[in-house]
């Protein structure tokens, strides 16, 4: 997407920061996967699991329940990457449509 012929709109921004208000968190935990795998595995409960990662994170219930939702093979080198790549890409989304709206205003 041309991000400059593009016209931002509110709810573009919102979903643009919804977005990035999961993937983040998914970004790292998956930074530290050995960590986060064992405080799922040795957790009683799912409940349990979440809110420990809550504690050692410090997410909110979405983004814990985000990364317990996370598969596998996300955790491999080649997804990591392209998870990284896509917060860049949405980071940078974000700053053009905020320059957008503040022109607007």
């Amino acid at each position: 997407m041309d991000d400059e012929a593009y016209e931002y709109s509110d709810d573009d921004v919102r979903l643009i920061r919804e977005r990035l208000h999961v993937l983040q968190p998914i970004h790292d935990a998956l930074q530290r996967w050995p960590e986060v795998s064992d405080v799922v595995h040795s957790s009683k409960s799912e409940q349990h699991a979440r809110r420990r990662l809550r504690e050692l994170m410090g997410f909110d219930d979405l983004q814990a329940q985000a990364v317990m939702d996370t598969q596998l093979r996300r955790t491999s080198e080649h997804e990591r990457e392209r998870l990284s790549q896509q917060l860049d890409e949405l980071k940078d989304e974000l700053v053009v449509a905020l320059e957008q709206q503040r022109r607007r205003s």
